[in-house]
């Protein structure tokens, strides 16, 4: 789930950075896979169906603060 999570954050468009916490250098290793990884299309399609911020709404966000 956590390499889910992470990827799914590295592919939208309003997120500038993630930023992960480990106890392990195994847990930082295999977080580290998810900038890698080749989310299924039919998952990926799945997640796109699911409810969340407007992503115009947040860049619009983003843009304010950064002025």
């Amino acid at each position: 789930m956590t390499k889910l999570a992470i990827t799914w954050l590295l592919r939208r468009k309003f997120v500038t950075s993630v930023i992960i916490g480990v106890k392990t250098v195994d847990q930082l290793e295999k977080n580290m896979t998810s900038a890698d990884w080749d989310l299924p299309k039919e998952v990926w399609d799945e997640l796109e169906k699911r409810p969340r911020p407007e992503e115009e709404y947040m860049t619009q966000r983003f843009q304010l603060v950064a002025t």
